[in-house]
C-alpha cells in the first residue's frame, strides 16, 4: 500500500464518519495485531478513539481480509477515494483553471448490512422445547444501525455502533435466529439425555431416514 493510498489525521479530523468506523471495527475486532488489541482495549475503557489511534486502526482495516469486516472496509475505501480525489484537483489549481463544485454529501452508512459469520460448532437446535437438531449449514451477522428510541437507552459515545444478530441456515433451507450451537458431544447428550431431541430429517441429517 503506498503512502498516498493510507489514511492520514487530517483525513480523520476532516472526516468525523471515519472514527466511527474504527470504533465499530475495534469493537467486534478478535484479532491479535498489538497496535489494533491497544486500540480495542483503549476504546473499551474510554468510549472513543483519539484521531492517530483512529488512523492507525483505518489502515489496518484496509489490509484485513476477514469478510466480517468488509462491510467496514468498503466504506472506508470510499472516502478514502474521495479524499484522494480531492488532494488530486487541489494539486492541479495551480496549473488548470477548475470551476468549484459544490462538496459532496458525506457517505450514508447503510441501514442494514450483512456479513458472513464463522460458526465452530456444526450442530445447532432451536430453543424452542421439543425442536430437532440441525446441522449448520452456513450463518451470517446481521447489523442495523440503532434507531432514535434504541439510542436512548445507550451512552452517546455508542449511539453511532450496530446492533448485531447471529442467524445460522440449516441444511434443510430454515434460518433461525434464537438457537443453542452444538458440537459432536452435546448433540449426542441431547439425543440420549433428559431432553431426548431427535434429528432433522428434512435434509440435516438424511443418512438416518431409516433409522
Amino acid at each position: 500500500m503506498s503512502w498516498d493510498r493510507r489514511f492520514t489525521d487530517r483525513m480523520v479530523k476532516r472526516e468525523p464518519s471515519l472514527i466511527s468506523i474504527a470504533m465499530e471495527y475495534v469493537q467486534s475486532y478478535d484479532g491479535e495485531f498489538e497496535p489494533v488489541v491497544a486500540a480495542r482495549e483503549y476504546f473499551l475503557r474510554t468510549g472513543s478513539l483519539p484521531v492517530a489511534q483512529a488512523r492507525l486502526v483505518l489502515n489496518c482495516l484496509r489490509s484485513d481480509p476477514d469478510l466480517a469486516s468488509m462491510s467496514l472496509r468498503i466504506e472506508a475505501d470510499s472516502i478514502l477515494q474521495e479524499s484522494i480525489n480531492a488532494r488530486q484537483v487541489e494539486a492541479r489549481r495551480g496549473q488548470i483553471h477548475i470551476v468549484p463544485e459544490p462538496a459532496p454529501e458525506p457517505p450514508k452508512r447503510a441501514y442494514h448490512i450483512e456479513v458472513p459469520a464463522t460458526i465452530k460448532r456444526p450442530y445447532g437446535m432451536p430453543k424452542a422445547r421439543n425442536s430437532c437438531i440441525h446441522r449448520v449449514a452456513w450463518a451470517v451477522r446481521k447489523g442495523k444501525l440503532l434507531d432514535d428510541w434504541e439510542a436512548r437507552k445507550v451512552r452517546p459515545d455508542q449511539r453511532h455502533l450496530r446492533a448485531w444478530t447471529l442467524v445460522v441456515t440449516w441444511a434443510c433451507g430454515k434460518d433461525c435466529e434464537s438457537f443453542h450451537l452444538l458440537d459432536e458431544e452435546q448433540m449426542q447428550q441431547a439425543i440420549v439425555g433428559s431432553e431426548c431431541r431427535r434429528l432433522c430429517r428434512m435434509g440435516c441429517f438424511p443418512e438416518n431416514l431409516d433409522t
